[in-house]
Parts: C-alpha cells; sequence; structure tokens
C-alpha cells in the first residue's frame, strides 16, 4: 500500500483526507515542517500533498527545502488559489503537479496513481534499468553495434593522418560527431576546429564566409576579414552538407586541397594555409558528379578516405544503450534527478524507424525526461513523448510519407518502395525459416523473381 503524507496546517481538512483516502492508502499528516522533515526521515513516502500556505510559513519556502531533504518523492502543491506565477515557481523548484482546494477524492486518488506507481518500483532491477549502474561519460560515442564499432576504427585509423575525409549518412546520424572525434583524436587537437554548414548559408555569403574578403571588396565590407578557412590554420576545418556547395565555389575548394592556398573575395594575392579539411554529406556525390553539379576532380579530393555512418534502424543494438546515455545526460542538464527507466520501453524504442536517426531518438529522450513526474522514465512517457497517446499503441513510425521525405532527397518513390520490399523479403523468409520457395508463394511472386530480388538487395547467400 503507498503510504501518503499530507502537510497542511487545516486539521479539519487532513481528518477529512484521511478518512476518504485510508480505505485506499496509508496516509500520514504533519501540521508544519518539523513534523514533516521527521516523517519524511521515518518513511518511505510514494507521495507528497504539500499546502501553499502553512501557517507562517511560505508553502514554497518549505516546498524547496523537503527537496533540498530528497528528490525522489513526487511533490504535488495544493492552494485555494492558482496563480500562473505561483504555479510557475513550484514547478521550477520541483513539484510535479497542482491541485486547487478542495480537490475531489477521485481527482487524489488519480494524482496519486499517476505519480506515486513510478517510485515503488524505481528500483526494481526486474522491470526497470538502473542508470547509476549504467557507465556514463558524457563525451561517449555509443557503440554496441558492430557498424559502429567499423566505424570508431575507421576514426582511429584516419584520425593519425591528414587525409581529407568524407564522411556520408542520413541526416541525424551524428557525422559532425564523428568529425569532431576525428579532430580530437588527431595531431591538430590542440587547434580551431571550425565547424561551417554549407547548405545554411546564402550562396552569395558562403564565398566570403569561406575564404574572408578584404576591406572594400564588396558594399559593407568596412574591415577585412579573414574568413573560415585562415581561423581554421593549423586545425581541421568541417564542411558539413558539401554537396549542397554552389558549383562556382567548387573550383576554389579544389585549389586550398590541392596546394594550401587561399584568396581572400577583392584580393589579388594568395594566403597559405594548413588545414585538415572533413567534409559531410547525406546526398550522393556519385549522382551529382554525373549530373554535372559537382566536381569530378573535387569529389576524388575529398574523397581519399570515406566513412559512411549506418542509419539508425539498420544499428538497432546501439538505440537502447543511447536512450539510457541521453536520459543520464538530459536529467543531469534538467536538474530532473531521473534514477531508472522501465526496461518495457526498450521495444518501443526499438521498433521506431528512426527517419531522423539519433538526432531524433536524443530529442525524444529529452522530451521524456522533461515531461518525467517521478525518479522514472516510464514505459507510458516514452510513449508519450515519440506521439503516441499511450505505450499501447502500435508502431510508432507516426507519419510513413515522411519518413521517406526526410530519410530520401531524389527518387523518393523508387527508393521508397525497394526499401518496404526488402523489408517485406526479410521478414517473410524469417516466417518461412529461410524456405525461398515457402517464401515466394508467400509473396505471390516465382521463385525465379524471389532469386532476383535477393540479389538485388544482397540477401542472397
Amino acid at each position: 500500500m503507498h503510504k501518503v503524507l499530507i502537510i497542511d496546517d487545516d486539521e479539519s481538512l487532513c481528518y477529512g483526507l484521511k478518512r476518504s483516502l485510508g480505505k485506499y492508502y496509508e496516509i500520514f499528516t504533519a501540521m508544519d515542517l518539523e513534523g514533516a522533515y521527521a516523517l519524511i526521515k521515518a518513511e518511505k513516502f510514494g507521495i507528497i500533498f504539500l499546502d501553499y500556505r502553512l501557517g507562517d510559513e511560505n508553502g514554497l519556502d518549505v516546498l524547496r527545502s523537503i527537496r533540498a531533504l530528497t528528490t525522489d518523492i513526487p511533490i504535488v502543491m495544493l492552494t485555494a488559489h492558482g496563480s500562473t506565477e505561483l504555479i510557475l515557481d513550484a514547478i521550477r523548484m520541483g513539484a510535479v503537479d497542482f491541485l486547487t482546494k478542495p480537490a475531489e477524492t477521485k481527482q487524489l486518488i488519480e494524482i496519486i496513481e499517476k505519480y506515486s506507481s513510478s517510485l515503488g518500483h524505481c528500483f526494481d532491477t526486474e522491470n526497470f534499468e538502473i542508470l547509476s549502474e549504467v557507465p556514463y561519460n558524457a563525451d561517449a560515442v555509443i557503440a554496441v553495434s558492430n557498424e559502429m564499432k567499423d566505424v570508431l576504427k575507421n576514426i582511429a585509423i584516419i584520425s593519425a593522418t591528414d587525409t581529407p575525409v568524407l564522411i556520408t549518412g542520413e541526416s541525424g546520424t551524428g557525422k559532425d560527431v564523428a568529425s569532431n572525434l576525428i579532430h580530437r583524436y588527431s595531431r591538430r587537437k590542440d587547434n580551431p576546429f571550425i565547424n561551417i554548414n554549407c547548405a545554411a548559408i546564402p550562396e552569395n555569403l558562403l564565398e566570403s564566409e569561406l575564404f574572408g574578403y578584404v576591406k572594400g571588396a564588396f558594399t559593407g565590407a568596412y574591415a577585412s576579414n579573414p574568413g573560415k578557412f585562415q581561423m581554421a590554420d593549423k586545425g581541421t576545418i568541417f564542411l558539413d552538407e558539401i554537396g549542397d556547395m554552389p558549383l562556382s565555389l567548387q573550383g576554389k575548394l579544389l585549389q586550398v586541397l590541392q596546394d594550401g592556398r587561399i584568396q581572400r573575395v577583392g584580393d589579388n594575392k594568395f594566403n597559405k594555409v594548413d588545414i585538415r579539411i572533413i567534409s559531410a554529406t547525406n546526398r550522393n556525390l556519385r549522382e551529382l558528379v554525373a549530373n554535372g553539379s559537382f566536381r569530378e576532380d573535387l569529389f576524388y579530393r575529398i574523397n581519399a578516405f570515406s566513412i559512411e555512418i549506418p542509419p539508425l534502424r539498420k544499428r538497432v543494438k546501439d538505440v537502447w544503450p543511447s536512450a539510457l546515455h541521453f536520459v543520464k545526460a538530459f536529467s543531469d542538464t534538467m536538474g530532473k534527478d531521473i534514477c531508472c527507466v522501465e526496461k518495457s520501453a526498450r521495444e518501443l524504442l526499438e521498433k521506431c524507424q528512426w527517419s531522423g536517426n539519433i538526432r531524433e531518438l536524443k530529442n525524444i529522450m529529452a522530451k521524456s525526461v522533461a515531461i518525467a513526474n517521478s525518479g522514472a522514465v516510464t514505459k507510458d512517457v516514452v510513449a508519450s513523448a515519440i506521439g503516441l497517446e499511450s505505450a499501447s499503441e502500435q508502431e510508432p513510425c507516426r507519419n510513413l510519407s515522411g519518413y521517406f521525405m526526410t530519410k530520401y532527397n531524389e527518387n523518393i518513390l523508387v527508393r521508397a518502395v525497394e526499401e518496404v520490399e526488402e523489408t517485406l523479403i526479410k521478414s517473410v523468409l524469417d516466417e518461412c525459416g529461410n524456405n525461398n520457395s515457402v517464401a515466394a508463394k508467400t509473396l505471390g511472386i516465382s521463385r525465379v523473381t524471389l532469386y532476383e530480388k535477393l540479389k538485388k538487395y544482397g540477401l542472397s547467400e
């Protein structure tokens, strides 16, 4: 039975609540902070109801004092008049909810069940992953899957050189994190790391942003500016979304790669720079070369060594440890003191297609920590963060068309059909115990057609 503490100096109210709730819970009452302190130290409460006005004491001051004593117990504020300012202050100080007096018994029971249930199981290792037992390093890159281990091996190999690197992968896979790792483990680690997104800067400004300009080079150029390449001298420059770099600038970049020289806008001389260039894109540069929108010679220069970051849905083993990592990180930054994550949320997360990849997972876990009302992130909290009404709802991939449009920039229909086809064939083969004849019949295609598709998707043994 949950233990409930009511802190209120109104004896009649405490008596009434004890009678109405006593048949469901073990009710304790305190009239002041001193009495509340004694009970909190002696008992393990599932929830506390705290009156905003407690004699001469301000309920917010009492809330702050209790939170200094324990951060685990959900606290619900009670007041006859709830102003916006009061509600915001109480939530900021650690209250999980707010009730206006007089509260009905049904309301109180709903609140108790909502907030105290998680606490009762928080340290149940059978149902919850205890975060204190999970290794944590704020700068760590989660690599449980073989795919990500291979990525880290490549990063370790190439970090020791100054070879240009091209990092490929879908949006949100962590190409920027990989580039930072390369720099951190290189001989240039103590020098600048400059990150620039080629797609985020208008074409008419990108040249001056990268190469700099001299005073009077154009209207508004009242002083000379060195540009990102010069700022990165002796260090590393990361050119994100290089596939969106205008063709007119690609020649100048090629010159930097060939002889380490840059020319500022409006300048008639060249400046030497010593930089390592790492590029990244979510586009198919070979296709861009074929259609004439990306220089072939530049492609080969930036692609001296390539690293592909696999999408999160193809390295499912990384989903759960990444989720726990993010919960610990956001629990610290948000001051939420989350102690555990319900293990049943794992299946929910691993079923997601993660069209936004690790970035989307990070955002979902940030939201989960923000809306968690006790010391635990439960399955229902995660479901709510994903956008489901409850954890019982099916497939968390909310918007199929949005998923494919986010994942693919070109030939969306063809690629979407191919992905669905490949997934369906894999599933049917698993169900049929890899019996090709049965699988072909189940799919409604001939064995010859199935063999062709197995070869196409690299599924044949």
